[in-house]
């Protein structure tokens, strides 16, 4: 991702709507299957990778022993400036963790910007404990390719199918694929689509934050998929997530958590 992309980042994470109603929904979720996961464990140890500006590092240390990576030096430094702690990494080659380490590992919007999206999930998986949690979140839908998309530096949007396709092979077990940011994906396809089709999506930030109750109204909207998810998968949205699990290597699975 470029520079501007980092900046506009920072300065909006805080309080723009589909940063607000994100976390609120990944969060919650996290919640719940670490809760079942790890239940005689205090803070347990999570891993974000693509910790982008680090505002997820500082959220998530309330309540975790959080560390994050980025191959990104400019991403690093916005964390550090939030008092994140963040190491320098890349997917699938270069992970400064051993085996192991950490209960879960979040990949919030990663997988897209990775060449070899397969070979850096499994490589992320090694570093979670046996029966450890992975949450992973991509774009979905590849007809609603925009300019925005370059600017971000994806290489591809998913279906279900080919999200689903890269978890298994990764030798992960999926606890929950869903669709999410559902309750706004129309307005929003409906705009992606007319830009593609009026050729004015355009290669830059192009994110403003609306007026004050505008924000909150949609902040409201997107998060109250935190309540929906953890009963039902989603039939669409602008986005995939998937909540996995990485099996036991012993033989004996009295061990393994039902969800």
């Amino acid at each position: 991702m470029e520079k501007p992309l980092y900046e506009e980042m920072f300065r909006l994470e805080g309080t723009h709507w589909w940063f607000v109603g994100r976390r609120k929904v990944l969060f919650a979720l996290l919640r719940q299957y670490l809760k079942k996961l790890r239940p005689d464990v205090s803070r347990p140890s999570i891993c974000d990778i693509g910790t982008g500006c680090g505002l997820n590092l500082a959220e998530l240390s309330r309540e975790y022993d959080v560390t994050g990576m980025d191959v990104s030096d400019e991403a690093i430094a916005f964390c550090r400036q939030r008092g994140g702690k963040v190491i320098k990494g890349r997917l699938p080659d270069s992970v400064p963790f051993s085996a192991g380490s950490f209960d879960a590992v979040l990949l919030l919007d990663v997988l897209e910007h990775v060449e070899q999206d397969q070979e850096a999930l499994t490589s992320a998986s090694r570093i979670i404990d046996d029966g450890g949690l992975v949450i992973a979140t991509v774009p979905a839908y590849p007809r609603l390719w925009t300019k925005r998309d370059d600017f971000h530096g994806h290489r591809r949007r998913y279906t279900r199918r080919e999200f689903a396709k890269v978890i298994r092979e990764a030798g992960l077990r999926v606890v929950l694929l869903t669709y999410f940011n559902t309750i706004l994906f129309l307005p929003a396809a409906a705009t992606r689509l007319a830009q593609r089709v009026t050729r004015t999506d355009r290669y830059g930030p192009d994110l403003a934050l609306p007026g004050r109750h505008i924000n909150r109204l949609l902040t409201g909207a997107f998060s109250l998929e935190r309540f929906i998810l953890p009963r039902t998968a989603l039939p669409f949205g602008l986005s995939l997530l998937c909540v996995a699990r990485k099996p036991l290597s012993a033989p004996d699975t009295s061990r393994e958590t039902r969800f």
